[in-house]
């Protein structure tokens, strides 16, 4: 798969900018630490450009990174490895979101998905 960054790591994930102006993002991977925790998140590249490249925003401008100005959500393998999650957004994402980004506990890059 393009832009995985952790061997042994294959999924998906999936984005849907909404006319009720909602954007949902889902993701399923597998190959994880079992039972481990993740924070997954949208990057502003596409996965072949420097790992998905820095923290898709939803203002660009603002110079601080949080939650409330970014798309974030958390999820945890199971004990064979596998996750999945789904989170939504009460904003239609510009073009800027091309990549989900998975983050092992302490911030380490494990996987990269283009977004759809």
């Amino acid at each position: 798969m393009p832009g995985v960054v952790e061997t042994g790591l294959t999924g998906s994930a999936v984005m849907a900018r909404k006319l009720t102006g909602v954007t949902t993002i889902s993701v399923v991977a597998s190959g994880l630490v079992p039972d481990a925790p993740y924070v997954a998140h949208l990057h502003d590249l596409p996965c072949e450009v420097a790992q998905g490249g820095g923290h898709y925003k939803r203002d660009p401008d603002a110079a601080t990174t949080n939650v409330t100005n970014e798309v974030w959500f958390a999820l945890v393998a199971d004990a064979d490895g596998a996750a999945y999650d789904s989170t939504w957004t009460d904003h239609v994402t510009s073009a800027d979101a091309a990549s989900l980004v998975l983050h092992a506990e302490g911030g380490a890059r494990v996987g990269c998905f283009d977004l759809r």
